[in-house]
């Protein structure tokens, strides 16, 4: 089956038709079906995914023609251990989980990955050699979990950059308002109660409003559609890193790679380092300029929260995925032609 732009609707119609509207399905070894909503109980007709058997890891394995399959399902099964149904959701086309997993699964000594950014304390350079998925921190009730860990150096510094992926969520998923946020965010003992801030908040274009003893809600002023899941998000993985920065690790079952982070993270030489990459390239105006900005009011206002801090480092601006399109990081073709770097 190919994509039945004709019956899809609203942004899911937009997105999808910017993306693959002429790319042609059948050369790759895969099935392409309707995803079943498992909240209404029957499929999609705005989604797509990749069908075709029961083992996901491998259906990708074949869908992309992945080289090295042990290394690649080794971190599909660390990408899907997070919580929620996650096999089923980063099989799906749009799949923010799924475009982390296929660009950044094959970062090893033979082929590292260079990355030059800026945070808020200097220029970067760094070597990456591994990376990791789905790394947990613990923050109020739940963990934190962080889509790509990635370790490297510097010249002599070891260095663990945690990065959120994003695809389209900053478009699909813009709202006016976002409920059910834990006061305890609020907390003075908490790292996010000076980003939640009503002046913070301004600047962000959003309000808050206590809706009980238990739980806030972010409103946009006008009503107006911003991606506020996102901030949130990102004010959640600093607390985060903060509370892991100061030896608070998560203790729940996680993958036994993720050990190698906590370790590393123990040692105050090493420098952590927090941002996001999103996706650009032909969706690039759907709605990502304005969430960017957002991204770096908020990165302004973490970066000044932890000036005092000689580990703590943030990405100022987002990174986005395009790097890889003329990166000599190995990418596989059929990843290439599927996120359409060479279209």
């Amino acid at each position: 089956m190919n994509i039945n732009f004709e019956e899809m609707s609203g942004k899911e119609k937009e997105l999808y038709k910017k993306m693959w509207s002429d790319f042609d399905f059948d050369t790759m070894d895969a099935e392409i079906v309707r995803t079943y909503n498992t909240r209404y109980q029957k499929e999609s007709k705005n989604s797509y995914c990749f069908g075709g058997g029961i083992d996901k890891g491998q259906v990708l394995v074949k869908a992309f023609n992945i080289e090295n399959a042990d290394l690649f399902l080794k971190k599909y099964k660390m990408a899907t251990s997070g919580s929620g149904d996650e096999q089923q959701k980063i099989t799906i086309l749009r799949s923010s989980s799924l475009c982390a997993l296929l660009h950044f699964y094959n970062i090893t000594d033979d082929y590292p990955l260079i990355l030059e950014f800026d945070t808020n304390k200097q220029k970067r350079k760094v070597r990456f050699t591994e990376s990791l998925f789905e790394y947990k921190s613990p923050v109020l009730n739940n963990p934190s979990n962080m889509d790509i860990v990635l370790l490297g150096k510097e010249d002599d510094q070891d260095v663990i950059l945690f990065l959120e992926s994003k695809f389209s969520e900053h478009y699909i998923y813009a709202s006016s308002i976002r409920r059910g946020i834990s006061c305890q965010y609020l907390d003075d003992n908490c790292p996010s109660v000076f980003l939640y801030d009503d002046v913070v908040l301004k600047e962000l274009g959003l309000k808050k409003e206590i809706e009980n003893k238990d739980e806030f809600k972010l409103e946009t002023n006008n009503k107006e559609q911003m991606y506020i899941e996102g901030i949130k998000q990102m004010i959640s993985h600093f607390t985060g890193l903060m509370n892991v920065i100061n030896g608070n690790l998560y203790v729940g079952e996680k993958p036994k790679e993720h050990k190698k982070v906590d370790t590393a993270i123990k040692n105050k030489e090493v420098a952590v380092i927090l941002g996001e990459i999103v996706f650009d390239g032909r969706i690039v105006d759907l709605e990502k300029k304005e969430y960017s900005k957002k991204y770096q009011i908020l990165a302004t206002h973490i970066a000044e929260l932890t000036k005092g801090n000689d580990r703590f480092e943030m990405i100022m601006e987002e990174l986005s995925y395009s790097l890889f399109e003329n990166s000599e990081h190995k990418v596989e073709p059929k990843i290439r032609e599927f996120y359409r770097y060479d279209a």
